[in-house]
């Protein structure tokens, strides 16, 4: 039986590091490692065409499915070679896997489409989900974790690797992080922010307090509405920034930002893929 894994919490805790770092400890203990969207049920099916679109790994799976166009059918067929292949050791990551079913109407019956049905099981494999949904142990991965939030201390050392800012500001630094609920993602935002314009901790607390009062002025926020408030605000802060900037410098930020987000995991995690056939690799681009 396959292992299978699963790292559930709010967004901006750290689940996807986690997996990817995973990814590149073990790399080499693994003759494929492929990497999937699964943040609901049709992106999961468009993950897997991606992965029958690499010719990389067609040559490895060795399927035609040239006159197939349905990706569920497409889909179904490559995770029942996972399910099958011998003596190759795999493993594929799950990111973002939230929304475990779908639900819609076909002929006036409801259909739940689960992706749960496409999680291989082969005995050479290993999963690796990460989820904001708790049920995904359980559905997707019969073990797993919920991944805490980080330790005040690791928070703050966080922030001061991220923003450069002098070690004399422990103190607003503490208070910072705490506003920010310790959530790396918001960290490293409000420290990329703090280090690229030079102004203070304290300054961007009070400006992060500006913004997020807006925020609050709408109501309570429940604890998953307060994640995504706190990294919105992160965000919108750097965003008014750029605001200041020529739309050449807005245009060239945003086609960097997009770029580097759609190849961060393909230069952390280029890897091989060893023919058992031959000496011969494959490289195998990270979608």
């Amino acid at each position: 039986m396959t292992s299978r894994y699963v790292l559930h919490s709010l967004g901006g805790i750290g689940k996807t590091q986690i997996a990817l770092e995973y990814s590149y400890r073990h790399r080499n203990e693994f003759d494929i490692v492929y990497w999937l969207r699964a943040d609901n049920y049709n992106i999961l099916l468009t993950s897997y065409f991606e992965i029958y679109c690499n010719p990389s790994m067609r040559a490895v799976m060795n399927i035609d499915l040239s006159d197939e166009t349905d990706h569920e059918m497409i889909a179904a067929r490559i995770k029942s070679w996972f399910d099958n292949c011998q003596h190759i050791n795999w493993l594929l990551i799950f990111d973002n896997a939230d929304e475990l079913e779908r639900v819609t109407l076909n002929q006036n019956e409801t259909v739940v489409k689960k992706i749960s049905n496409f999680i291989p099981k082969g005995q050479n494999g290993c999963v690796v989900v990460t989820s904001r949904s708790r049920a995904a142990k359980g559905q997707l991965a019969p073990k797993g974790e919920e991944v805490p939030v980080m330790n005040n201390e690791d928070a703050v050392l966080l922030l001061f690797k991220s923003s450069c800012a002098p070690s004399s500001q422990v103190e607003q630094a503490e208070q910072l992080v705490k506003i920010l609920g310790r959530l790396p993602l918001a960290i490293e935002q409000a420290g990329s922010y703090i280090r690229e314009t030079g102004i203070s901790i304290e300054k961007y607390q009070n400006l992060f307090k500006s913004y997020e009062s807006e925020l609050l002025a709408k109501g309570s926020l429940s604890s998953n509405e307060y994640y995504h408030e706190t990294v919105a605000t992160t965000w919108n802060i750097s965003i008014e920034a750029l605001k200041e900037k020529t739309y050449l410098h807005m245009a060239y930020y945003v086609s960097l930002h997009s770029w580097m987000e759609k190849r961060s995991k393909e230069i952390y995690f280029m890897t091989h893929v060893s023919l058992l056939t031959g000496r011969k690799s494959i490289q195998l681009s990270w979608m």
